[in-house]
C-alpha cells in the first residue's frame, strides 16, 4: 500500500512540472481614428510596429495573441478579432505577421472619423482573475467619442467619464504606446493623467509611452 501512494505521489509530481502554466492573452488594440500617426507617420508607424515585436517576445507557449483595430463604432472591420497562439516554433512567425500587418495598416485602412477607446472597454469585459490579460493600445489616447469632445480633452475643460459597471479590467495590464504623439507636451502630460486615472479606478496596472 505505501508502494501505490509513492507511486501516485511521483505521477501526480510528474503531472504538475509538465503542465503548461496558465495561459495569457496579450490584446493588440490599433486606433485607426484619423487623429492617429500610425497611418501617416512611417516613423511612428514603425516605432509601433517595433514595440509590438518586443510585447509579444515576452509571450510564452500557449499564450495568445489577439489582435483587433478600433476607431468607428459603424466600421465592421473593427469587430473582427484575428487570434494568434504562441507554440514553440511560430514565435517568430507571430512576430514577423504582426509587425508585417501594423506596417500595411497606412495602405489598406482609410483613417476613421472618431476613437473609441472607451467603447472598447465598455463591451468587452476581460477577467483577469482567472486569465492573466495584458492590453497593449496603439493609440495616441485622444478619445473623440459621444463621451468626450477631443478638443475639450487636450485642454483640460474635460476629463474622461468614470468606469462603468460593465468596464471588468481589474488585475489587467495596461500599456498605451504613442499617448500625445505629435501634441504639446501639456497636452500629453492631460492625456496620460486621465488615461491613468481612468484605469486605476477600473483596477487595472496601467502605464504609458509618449512620443
Amino acid at each position: 500500500m505505501k508502494t501505490l501512494k509513492n507511486v501516485i505521489a511521483i505521477i501526480l509530481l510528474m503531472s504538475a512540472v509538465s503542465a503548461p502554466a496558465i495561459a495569457k492573452d496579450l490584446y493588440i488594440l490599433v486606433d485607426v481614428s484619423a487623429s492617429n500617426p500610425l497611418l501617416l507617420d512611417k516613423a511612428f508607424n514603425k516605432r509601433s510596429a517595433m514595440f509590438t515585436v518586443q510585447k509579444i517576445s515576452q509571450l510564452e507557449q500557449y499564450d495568445t495573441v489577439k489582435l483587433q483595430t478600433f476607431g468607428s463604432l459603424q466600421n465592421a472591420e473593427n469587430f473582427e478579432q484575428k487570434t494568434l497562439k504562441v507554440s514553440r516554433h511560430n514565435h517568430k512567425k507571430i512576430s514577423a505577421a504582426v509587425a508585417a500587418y501594423l506596417l500595411s495598416l497606412p495602405e489598406k485602412v482609410a483613417p476613421q472619423g472618431s476613437t473609441n477607446v472607451l467603447a472598447w472597454f465598455n463591451r468587452n469585459a476581460l477577467d483577469c482573475s482567472k486569465v492573466k490579460h495584458s492590453i497593449l493600445i496603439i493609440t495616441d489616447g485622444i478619445e473623440a467619442s459621444e463621451y468626450v469632445n477631443p478638443n475639450h480633452l487636450l485642454s483640460g475643460k474635460q476629463s474622461l467619464p468614470a468606469p462603468n459597471e460593465f468596464v471588468n479590467v481589474r488585475g489587467c495590464d495596461v500599456f498605451m504606446f504613442g499617448v500625445g504623439v505629435g501634441r504639446l507636451d501639456s497636452e500629453t502630460m492631460r492625456l496620460r493623467k486621465a488615461w491613468s486615472q481612468y484605469f486605476e479606478q477600473a483596477g487595472a496596472t496601467f502605464s504609458s509611452v509618449s512620443l
